[in-house]
């Protein structure tokens, strides 16, 4: 398996655990983190083999999700148009946070592929107007952090 494609695994998990943290409001990163590894572990999530670079990457995920999600929650409320995240659905919300974490904390992965793999999450797992607004928000929060000119 290639870096791109452990790299996607390792998205996806990390997608997995903080829409866990939504959905099961008792639990905590920690606990959805355990919860979502052990699904995988017992073959319930239809994900390949998770290998040393999917599971490194998805601790990194994680660890920028921990340090900046409160930055990403106030990115993501200044560049959404006639919207307020208390009002997105808590997957697009989930995707829109990891992938803006994702931006300011880890300088070896393109902005553009940032992006990109937001807007294949959104296709995947979101509705069809999903990844158009993934898509716009995160063009707009590249502008404002200089990566797009």
């Amino acid at each position: 398996m290639g870096i791109a494609e452990s790299r996607r695994i390792a998205r996806e998990l990390a997608l997995f655990t903080v829409y866990c943290t939504r959905i099961k409001e008792k639990l905590n990163l920690e606990d959805c983190e355990k919860e979502v590894l052990t699904l995988v572990d017992e073959e319930d999530l239809e994900i390949p083999r998770v290998d040393e670079e999917a599971l490194s990457f998805f601790k990194r995920e994680l660890e920028a999700y921990r340090m900046h999600k409160d930055k990403a929650d106030e990115f993501i409320n200044q560049h959404l148009e006639r919207w307020e995240v208390e009002r997105m659905n808590s997957l697009d919300l989930a995707i829109l946070e990891l992938s803006v974490c994702e931006l300011l904390a880890m300088e070896d992965v393109g902005f553009k592929v940032t992006i990109s793999e937001a807007v294949n999450l959104a296709k995947k797992y979101s509705s069809n107007r999903a990844p158009l607004l993934v898509n716009a928000v995160m063009d707009s929060i590249c502008r404002t952090l200089g990566l797009r000119k």
